[in-house]
């Protein structure tokens, strides 16, 4: 089951969020939503470092771009909120600069100082909920309350203090695209969404460029993202049904070694795994004494 779950993870295409600033007219957008200098730069001063698969668990972020050899911006787009960011972006950034000092044949064990762009991280959360804070903290996970000699502070942009840029747009992307699927059962009904939820932000003026020209590239990799998380929501639930019937299988056992009817033992534990209670199961089971009804009840308790 493990190998499902991976397959699924590393098949997985670009999001939605890393298709759009692959191209240097959105990257110029983007960091001018950042900051204020960006018609000081070039084209080929941007640089997009994205990190794919560097962790056995499919560790990656959605986006990476070095600015010259001055500025490096780590982001991630999430509908969800992850108050473990903080620690997610310090592997990010671990790899990353490993990858900078290869790259540029730095000597870490050297007598000079190793220069190196400043890192900056950003959260785009495209979810509805109310979020109560503004950033995120390394050290908000420390045990130990102090100052702490590493800090990494996470930026988190939302509907509420994004400015009118190319973040906005995709957020109201986002956010138009999830009103419009609430209803949506099938992956044809999450089409027929995504289509009106196109046409709906051409028509408003969000993402409008790229829709226009990238139409059929969104609606390929939306539908992918879906495809990924019905598999990996199908793998869950063969995994989740694998361990009941592995939890099922190993208390007949049990019963059977303690005197409980192996048959009588197993109906009694799939009652009691359908939310029936005690006095419900009984009722179908129809133990022979009362002892019976208890050992029943323990085994079905060590596997809660």
């Amino acid at each position: 089951m493990e190998d499902i779950i991976k397959t699924v993870k590393y098949k997985a295409k670009d999001s939605l969020f890393t298709f759009i600033f692959k191209d240097i007219k959105y990257q110029r957008k983007l960091y001018a939503s950042l900051y204020d200098d960006e018609k000081d730069y070039l084209d080929e001063d941007f640089h997009l470092i994205t990190l794919e698969n560097i962790f056995v668990n499919d560790v990656y972020n959605d986006l990476g771009l070095r600015v010259k050899d001055r500025l490096i911006i780590l982001m991630e787009a999430q509908s969800t909120f992850n108050p473990n960011m903080a620690v997610r972006f310090l592997m990010y950034l671990a790899k990353t600069y490993q990858d900078y000092i290869v790259a540029n044949e730095m000597d870490i064990y050297g007598t000079a100082r190793l220069i190196l762009p400043r890192p900056e991280f950003v959260v785009v959360y495209t979810g509805e909920d109310r979020l109560d804070v503004e950033d995120m903290k390394l050290s908000d996970s420390y045990i130990c309350e102090g100052i702490a000699p590493i800090e990494l502070r996470v930026k988190i942009i939302n509907s509420e203090n994004v400015r009118q840029n190319i973040i906005q747009e995709y957020i109201g992307f986002c956010q138009t695209f999830d009103r419009f699927k609430k209803e949506a059962k099938t992956n044809k009904d999450k089409l027929n969404a995504l289509k009106m939820t196109i046409e709906y932000c051409i028509s408003e003026g969000i993402l409008k460029d790229i829709l226009l020209v990238k139409k059929k590239e969104v609606e390929d990799i939306m539908m992918t993202v879906f495809s990924q998380e019905q598999a990996m929501e199908f793998a869950l639930k063969a995994k989740y049904r694998e361990g009941i019937e592995e939890g099922i299988e190993k208390g007949i056992e049990q019963g059977r070694e303690r005197g409980v009817n192996e048959t009588m033992l197993k109906v009694y534990i799939n009652c009691r795994n359908k939310g029936l209670s005690i006095e419900e199961s009984e009722e179908i089971v129809h133990f022979a004494d009362k002892e019976s009804l208890k050992l029943a009840e323990e085994e079905y308790q060590k596997q809660v």
